[in-house]
């Protein structure tokens, strides 16, 4: 007879950071799997006020979850993020789903994030 013992795995919560984007505090997790940031539509429409959200771009790029599930893309566009004193214009890509905000590899580097710092 053979018995079952199940591995037990801790719960790890995300790697988070705050960021300033158009000049709204925006909470994203960490994604190092990813290339590009993500933001599904409804954190997206928080990115300024009613008016002044910024026009969403075509944008060419395919994604897919970890489980190889298409994600529908909405687009890309430029938006102003700060980290401590440094300001880029960079370009989230807009996500039909909801979900939480994903910090990729792409503003991780232009925006030098020093990794001893991300909580």
């Amino acid at each position: 007879m053979y018995s079952v013992v199940e591995t037990q795995i801790p719960r790890v919560s995300p790697i988070t950071m705050l960021l300033k984007v158009n000049d709204t505090e925006v909470h994203f997790e960490v994604d190092t799997g990813c290339s590009v940031t993500i933001t599904s539509k409804t954190e997206y429409a928080k990115l300024g006020s009613v008016n002044k959200i910024p026009d969403l771009k075509d944008c060419s790029l395919s994604q897919k979850t970890y489980s190889s599930e298409s994600v529908k893309i909405l687009g890309a566009t430029d938006v102003k993020v700060q980290h401590g004193n440094q300001v880029r214009e960079l370009p989230p890509v807009v996500v039909s789903t909801d979900g939480p905000n994903l910090l990729g590899r792409g503003w991780s580097k232009e925006l030098d994030i020093c990794w001893s710092a991300v909580n």
